[in-house]
């Protein structure tokens, strides 16, 4: 579960704006383990320089890759078993969520 709940001012301002700031939902402990991982990610093979997809020469590094949480278990754990599913579907007012990309 989130550290904090999801108010209905939360989700009014999800669904108004596409996008809300719920500061403390998360145990900071739990997104500080992910920094190694995020960072093994980076420097992985399924990860590209999206940013190159500009055409601009001297375009600002923007690094993408997708389904990570099928290959590494810090993602699968982060994604699917810490308290994200729940947030998102307290914001999408849904009994389920499903992950399509990590």
């Amino acid at each position: 579960m989130p550290l904090r709940a999801i108010d209905t001012d939360a989700v009014a301002a999800f669904a108004t704006d596409g996008v809300v700031c719920l500061r403390a939902a998360l145990d900071p402990a739990e997104v500080a383990a992910m920094a190694e991982p995020v960072e093994r990610a980076l420097r992985g093979p399924d990860t590209a320089d999206l940013g190159a997809l500009t055409g601009r020469v001297g375009a600002p590094v923007f690094l993408g890759g997708v389904d990570h949480w099928r290959t590494d278990d810090d993602f699968d754990r982060f994604a699917r078993r810490s308290p994200l599913p729940a947030i998102a579907a307290a914001l999408l007012q849904s009994e389920r969520v499903w992950l399509y990309e990590d």
